[in-house]
């Protein structure tokens, strides 16, 4: 510190000394001299500003409020909001005067509600039928409209199709992969290496448990309480199938040091669950979250305490494939391993062909006149070494006939 406010170093100095910033002025400098000397000591009354734990300043974050149900404002345009969201889409748009789009058409609407939920196309079919209905029912809104009649036809039709996006499993699938990314969902430990027990063989089961979570509606808190604590529910049975929830936390990354894979797991769960960053608080307290690191070495004893049963359970109701399906999912694997390492290889032999054309006619010619020892000791290593032979595929380009040739010419 005090040699970066001497700024003698114009790598290290403070203030900044390419951004133009004030050298400090000498009694400033033998100030910190001086401080630095004693210990560098605490001010006096420096923890009465601390933002960690639950300080006021952090208690008055947004982020820490609890949820209230606001009020609504007023709006002129009481006809177009059919919803609360929509008053405070409608309040906006007049305080900035403007006004809101037309109703777009029906096949549009549709698509945009089918990839929505299903993220994909809807099929032509569905596209002309809801079309078909769509547009009827908004021609009945705008006569109803005029006649001062309540217009809910073209709503109805849309909550119709809405329901039928939902109920299909296409949903589940869809909106499980937001979750999954959010814990770190993978079939592998996250290292670069293809060896036993890299894998996690049985990491399918939480993703078919999250896809069913979201296709049987599960309320949001037994679907944290299964995540967490499955194996702690009172009602719980050796197969039940909530155990797979608890992949959750094994199936995040692994390290040698165990301290270092529960500091994963606390950052995944309170990342998910709180939207907090606690790990940070495994080195220090928070800077401004109120989280101290007491809090976090609380949860720290709860993983460490925690153990993976060397037999996986059988959970009920998974579809195991049999032996016929097994052995033509490791067929397809090792054709599809063999073809990536086929085109590697091919690559490489094309690459290799590319230095080969462009290097090797110069070096024969820088090579030709050079009579010496090591051209001798080479010609007999070519004659004799099986271990040159066998890597045909590097001296290809470079034909007997190109050798012998240059063995004449160096004697």
């Amino acid at each position: 510190m005090i040699l970066s406010v001497h700024q003698t170093d114009p790598e290290l100095s403070m203030p900044p000394r390419n951004k133009g910033g004030p050298k400090l002025t000498d009694e400033q400098i033998k100030t910190l001299e001086k401080w630095v000397m004693m210990g560098a000591p605490a001010p006096v009354g420096a923890g009465v500003g601390k933002l960690t734990g639950l300080s006021q300043k952090a208690r008055d974050h947004w982020a820490f409020k609890p949820v209230v149900t606001p009020e609504l404002p007023s709006i002129r345009n009481q006809a177009w909001a059919q919803n609360e969201i929509d008053v405070f889409v409608m309040q906006k748009l007049e305080q900035n005067g403007l006004k809101p789009n037309p109703a777009t058409d029906g096949d549009s609407l549709l698509r945009r509600l089918t990839y929505d939920l299903h993220g994909m196309p809807p099929t032509p079919a569905e596209s002309d039928a809801f079309a078909r209905d769509y547009d009827a029912a908004v021609a009945r809104d705008v006569y109803a409209m005029r006649n001062g009649q309540p217009a809910r036809a073209a709503s109805l039709v849309v909550e119709r199709v809405v329901d039928r996006l939902l109920t299909s499993p296409r949903y589940g699938e869809r909106w499980a992969r937001h979750w999954l990314d959010t814990a770190r969902y993978s079939d592998t430990r996250g290292n670069r290496r293809d060896i036993e027990g890299e894998r996690f063989p049985s990491a399918w089961t939480y993703r078919d448990y999250v896809i069913e979570a979201l296709n049987s509606d599960k309320p949001y808190d037994q679907f944290i309480i299964e995540q967490l604590a499955a194996d702690r529910l009172p009602d719980l049975s050796k197969d039940d199938p909530r155990l797979a929830a608890l992949g959750f936390i094994t199936v995040g990354k692994r390290f040698d040091n165990n301290d270092d894979t529960i500091d994963e797991r606390i950052d995944t769960t309170t990342k998910a669950f709180l939207g907090l960053t606690v790990s940070c608080s495994r080195c220090h307290d928070h800077k401004f979250d109120p989280i101290p690191a007491a809090d976090y070495y609380s949860m720290h004893g709860i993983f460490a305490s925690t153990i993976e049963p060397m037999q996986e359970p059988v959970i009920r109701g998974t579809r195991i494939g049999n032996a016929a399906e097994r052995a033509d999912f490791d067929k397809k694997m090792r054709d599809l391993v063999e073809s990536n390492t086929r085109g590697y290889y091919r690559y490489i032999t094309a690459q290799l062909g590319v230095i080969h054309k462009e290097f090797a006619g110069r070096a024969l010619f820088q090579m030709a006149g050079q009579r010496s020892e090591r051209a001798s000791i080479f010609r007999s290593s070519i004659s004799s070494s099986p271990s040159v032979r066998s890597m045909a595929p590097l001296i290809s380009p470079l034909t007997r006939q190109s050798l012998a040739r240059w063995l004449a010419c160096v004697g």
